[in-house]
């Protein structure tokens, strides 16, 4: 049973662990080329890993009268520079609109 303040409410509440995401894409490298005819296929280049730190933390907005709470699940997350092979405000990624590739 979880209860207010307690050492398992608080695991669960805010753990301790490490979660890390990596994202990698498809950057499409003749973009150009392909939207004016020049190449009738587009080529494409993973790029990546771009990591972030999730910071899991649970807010309690409220403990019901039947020992239960309600509670929201938050998932901020923080650039990892140092893992990252990619850079987050500089890079400029041209990406495939799947929808879009898969309709034709």
């Amino acid at each position: 049973m979880l209860t207010d303040g307690g050492e398992i409410f608080e695991m669960w509440r805010k753990p301790e662990v490490e979660l890390y995401t990596k994202v990698y894409l498809f950057n499409i490298t003749n973009a150009e080329e392909y939207m004016s005819g020049i190449d009738s296929k587009i080529k494409v280049k993973e790029v990546g890993p771009y990591v972030y730190r999730e910071f899991l933390e649970h807010k309690v907005t409220k403990f019901n009268d039947n020992a239960t709470l309600s509670a929201i699940p938050l998932h901020p997350l923080t650039w990892v520079e140092e893992l990252s092979e990619g850079n987050q405000e500089n890079d400029t990624l041209y990406l495939p609109h799947i929808a879009m590739l898969v309709s034709f």
